[in-house]
Formats: C-alpha cells, structure tokens, sequence
C-alpha cells in the first residue's frame, strides 16, 4: 500500500523500514473476506489481538496486562468511556449515533492517546483530500466508499462523525 500511495503522494515519503522489514520476512497479516484478521503484525486469538510480532526475534510476544504492554497503556491514557469495538459497530445501522459522541470525547481528551488520534485524523483527511485533488478519486464520498466497503473501516476521513 506504501508503495502504491507513494506514486500519487510523493511528498508524503511514506515509507518505513519495519514495514519493509516485516515484508521481507513474509509478516503480512490483512483481512479474509468476512473481515476477520489474518496473523501479522498482530497475532489473534479469538478475533481479539493477543501478541505483536518481534522481526528481530522471529517470533509474537504477547501482551502483558503488567510489563511492557501496561507500560504503554499507561503512556498513553485511558481508553474514553464511550468506546464500542469496531467489530461491534461493523455491521450496525446506527453506527454513525455511536461513533459520534465517541470522536466528541476524544477531541476533548487530554491525553497522549487522544492527541495522536487527532493527529491521525488530520493527516487521515488531509490525504483523502489530496487523493480528491489530484482525481485518484473522483469525490470525497468516493474515498469514504472504498475503505468502509472495501477495508472494513467504519469511518472515511470526511464522515461527519470526526469533525
């Protein structure tokens, strides 16, 4: 996907050498067509990701609720009480309802987690915008489709839910 978004955003450089690292050792991961996950970077057990892939050992570590992974929870803050898995809202009508004052608490959030959530949705829309611009799609809605239709998202970067 890197290699592709970089023919039509150059200026972006998107690039990463532990992408390019895990594709040489043939962690991929990705979606079957009922939009359960594959093991890759993350390993699932039960649909829920229980471990993460070490390139430099060759092998998952998994989670721990008390070492590394609470380490970084803590980093970056609570979870905002109004969260619903996404596979909880996949396939649920009213999912707009629900996101809606999920992404009104994140914005208001003061936490590590919720800044770079933000970030990643500024970034998230400026992209689509630029995917717009150039005619790689041929409106906003456009963008939206393919990665609620075809990649399982539950949002596209113009949703009114994240404004």
């Amino acid at each position: 996907i890197l290699k592709v978004m970089n023919g039509y955003l150059p200026d972006q450089k998107l690039h990463s050498e532990l992408i390019d690292k895990m594709m040489e050792l043939g962690v991929k991961g990705g979606q079957r067509s009922d939009g359960s996950q594959k093991d890759g970077f993350l390993k699932y057990e039960k649909n829920r990701p229980s471990a993460v892939y070490d390139p430099d050992k060759k092998a998952y570590v998994p989670f721990d609720k008390t070492g590394w992974t609470k380490d970084i929870e803590d980093m970056l803050g609570p979870i905002p009480d109004n969260y619903i898995p996404w596979k909880m809202l996949l396939m649920d009508r009213a999912k707009e309802a629900k996101l809606k004052p999920y992404f009104e608490t994140l914005k208001q959030a003061d936490t590590k987690g919720a800044e770079l959530a933000r970030s990643y949705l500024k970034e998230f829309r400026e992209i689509g915008k630029k995917l717009v611009d150039m005619g790689v799609a041929g409106a906003p809605g456009d963008v939206d489709n393919v990665l609620t239709l075809g990649f399982y998202h539950l949002y596209g970067p113009f949703s009114p839910v994240t404004e």
